[in-house]
């Protein structure tokens, strides 16, 4: 196990739901551990012609191959609205997740660029990461390393929902899109997190902690279900893990403990 003094956790918010609160999340980080300094900030990126070219030349436009173009003219100025005002992000648009990170990490500033420093940046964005086993992109929640990027709607839309979510989907797919989704949000209501969900917040501050082990230990995952730690494939075990049981195992509880008694 590396050892490391965590000098300052920076939390950049460019989310736009209404129930999520970064601040919240500060909180349970200094609850978590005392000696840490957190920092909140609103925008990550500076709106900068340069940044919405990069950004637009990282969106996924084939999920079987790690491909990128030139991006057009419509492309760069979607981006650069989405620099002015993040709210704007799509969901619709997915961004390949390790060249987001190489992008976000050349954004932070110079004095912070080192490993006393914890950057967690919460985005609307939707980014995903290609495996090589299958050869195929996946959703990702979160991208962690330097710095931790963590998305509101990589929460949704990541996280398999329930088997009975696509049975009742394919059952009433030809009713409209606004019908099905407002049918299957009645049948399964509370079933997996959505857009707006009062249970945003509390699921990120687990996303938070796996930041942090991972910034801390190397470690982000835990094959305990009851473990915040738990990286959870399917939204049942999402909710399992960071509201249900809402804690750490007692190995990465005690592996905490003691790392904020020697700091």
């Amino acid at each position: 196990m590396r050892k490391l003094y965590l000098k300052k956790v920076i939390l950049y918010n460019e989310t736009s739901s209404k129930n999520f609160n970064h601040h919240e999340i500060g909180e349970y980080i200094k609850e978590m551990i005392p000696s840490s300094h957190v920092e909140f900030r609103k925008q990550f990126f500076n709106p900068r012609n340069d940044t919405a070219v990069e950004l637009a030349k990282i969106k996924v436009r084939n999920l079987d191959s790690v491909s990128f173009y030139q991006p057009l003219y419509g492309e760069i100025e979607f981006e650069k609205k989405i620099l002015e005002d993040p709210d704007k992000a799509s969901p619709a648009v997915l961004y390949d997740g390790m060249r987001l990170q190489q992008i976000t990490r050349e954004s932070i500033l110079k004095g912070e660029r080192n490993m006393d420093y914890l950057h967690i940046v919460f985005t609307k964005r939707f980014f995903a990461s290609f495996d090589d086993n299958d050869r195929r992109y996946h959703a990702r929640v979160a991208i962690f390393g330097f710095p931790n990027i963590i998305s509101t709607t990589g929460v949704v839309e990541a996280p398999a929902k329930p088997k009975k979510y696509y049975k009742l989907r394919n059952k009433f797919s030809n009713l409209g899109l606004a019908f099905v989704e407002n049918k299957l949000k009645e049948e399964l209501h509370g079933q997996f997190i959505d857009y707006e969900d009062e249970r945003m917040t509390q699921v990120m501050k687990g996303y938070s902690l796996q930041a942090i082990f991972y910034h801390l230990f190397h470690q982000s995952f835990c094959l305990d279900k009851n473990c915040q730690l738990y990286n959870g494939h399917w939204q049942e075990e999402v909710i399992h893990a960071h509201i249900k049981s809402g804690r750490l195992c007692s190995y990465h509880d005690e592996m905490l403990r003691r790392y904020t008694s020697e700091n």
